[in-house]
């Protein structure tokens, strides 16, 4: 394949950082892809939350703070040596240091200020940036921004909006080494807000509440407790009406997700993750579409791992299915031998790795494969989209896109479906993970740019799932044969 390697490969990248920050998770997830940078020690800066904001992070650091950390990495300090590098990174935040961006070419990038207050109000979503400091500029520019969701604790909020930012870096970095120079989007932006009395009140009722409510719920229920159910109806991506799609009973208690749907010889069939209350991990189960409704045909599909969102596709006559296999730790491609019940695994792929919701496509001569991964200390699957160049629907062989994550935020980055390739238009169904719990809604996605130095994709259709009767959430839909199928989350 063609070499798109970023010269960023080959810059020089010098890492600031307290001696606090040594041990985040997001400092190895830097060394990752900038093995060669030079990392150094620099003093904190006092910058960040105050008041209300602050005190309660000190309160959740002593109480409720989970959070994994990672080996410490080695770094030098500041002092030790001249700085030679065509940029730095200064993760320490706070006003960019214009003495510090005259020693490097491209002069110092820092995360830009995030209100991690905002779970403290309420809000569901954190705006997360990139600022830069060039040589000789007096006024830090925005090169970069995103919306991931908010934590329900804001020091979770802080750790998780640094480690995003990260990614963000991680493609903003690459996409310097392609093109030479980074987008200037004007003005640093200043996202903070006040924390007033009241909100602190209301958060600690609601964390409280939560608290209790792990406590003491039966280790069962919290487990298995994820409503979603299916609805059918009759429509295409240009014709839907998903609030008077009818909804399809559940045979148990427990839940039934991820749709997917494919037609053989006439017959329309539905592929889905089932997961019946009081068992130990989710099976895929197939039904037969009908005028008035789905009749249940049974289990596809079972191993001794969890299985979900059983993406299912046709090649040279044969039909395969590409399940999550995250808790195996990599994808796994399946052949129908006796369709649709019957299937052995046919190929497997970036074996040791977790990707959620994996899809492949074509457009025109190129398969692409995508999927969304995790970077971050409180497992979060659902705000980073990464694209595979592929040799084949096999994924035989994988090149990864430089500017990975191509999707990066909570709003998009999960996929809720295939790829469709609607008269020439490539559109992607997307997970909507910016409200406060998981599958709050949908979006298509239409790719408009697409190749191995490039990526973009605009919203044409979006879908809450309070938009549906009754509903909290959806997350997940596919469209065959003149029918659509989703899955709906219930309170």
């Amino acid at each position: 394949m063609q070499d798109v390697t970023p010269d960023s490969d080959r810059m020089r990248l010098c890492i600031l950082l307290s001696a606090d920050q040594l041990d985040l998770c997001a400092v190895q997830e830097l060394l990752k892809f900038a093995p060669e940078a030079d990392l150094r020690v620099a003093e904190k800066i006092t910058s960040g939350p105050k008041g209300w904001t602050a005190l309660i992070q000190a309160v959740e650091r002593r109480f409720f703070n989970p959070l994994r950390h990672c080996e410490p990495a080695v770094a030098r300090p500041l002092s030790a040596a001249p700085i030679e590098a065509e940029l730095i990174l200064d993760l320490r935040g706070g006003s960019p240091d214009s003495t510090l961006a005259e020693q490097a070419r491209y002069g110092l990038w820092t995360p830009g200020p995030c209100d991690v207050g905002a779970p403290l109000r309420g809000e569901t979503s954190l705006q997360i940036s990139l600022i830069a400091l060039a040589p000789g500029a007096t006024t830090p520019r925005l090169i970069a921004e995103e919306q991931v969701q908010a934590k329900w604790l804001p020091e979770h909020s802080r750790v998780f909006a640094l480690e995003k930012t990260v990614q963000l870096f991680r493609r903003e970095w690459a996409r310097l080494g392609l093109t030479g120079s980074g987008p200037d989007l004007g003005p640093a932006p200043d996202h903070s807000a006040r924390v007033r009395f009241p909100d602190v009140l209301w958060h600690s009722f609601r964390v409280g509440r939560e608290s209790l409510g792990r406590k003491i719920r039966l280790p069962a229920i919290n487990r298995h407790r994820r409503p979603f159910t299916l609805k059918l109806g009759n429509g295409s991506l240009g014709c839907i009406d998903l609030a008077g799609a009818k909804d399809q009973p559940l045979p148990h208690e427990g839940l039934r997700a991820d749709p997917f749907l494919i037609e053989k010889d006439g017959t329309l069939y539905c592929f889905y993750e089932d997961f019946p209350d009081g068992a130990e991990r989710a099976f895929i189960a197939v039904s037969k579409v009908e005028a008035d409704g789905l009749t249940d045909l049974g289990v596809a599909l079972r191993t001794s791992y969890h299985l979900s969102y059983p993406f299912i596709f046709e090649h040279d006559g044969e039909i395969y299915m590409m399940p999550e296999t995250l808790a195996a730790n990599r994808v796994e491609i399946w052949r129908a031998t006796s369709f649709p019940l019957e299937w052995e695994l046919h190929n497997t792929a970036l074996e040791g790795q977790q990707f959620a919701d994996p899809v492949i496509f074509r457009q025109g001569e190129d398969w692409w494969f995508m999927a969304s991964p995790c970077h971050d200390s409180l497992g979060d699957f659902s705000s980073e989209m990464w694209l595979f160049k592929a040799d084949g629907p096999f994924l035989n062989a994988l090149t990864p896109h430089p500017l990975n994550p191509v999707v990066l935020g909570s709003s998009a980055g999960r996929g809720a479906g295939r790829v469709f390739n609607e008269e020439g238009r490539l559109l992607r169904m997307a997970q909507d993970n910016s409200g406060r719990h998981y599958g709050y809604g949908m979006r298509i996605m239409e790719i408009t740019e697409l190749s191995m130095t490039t990526y973009e994709e605009r919203c044409i259709r979006h879908w809450r799932g309070p938009e549906i009767p009754g509903a909290i959430g959806c997350h997940h839909m596919d469209f065959a044969g003149g029918r659509f199928v989703a899955d709906v989350r219930w309170p």
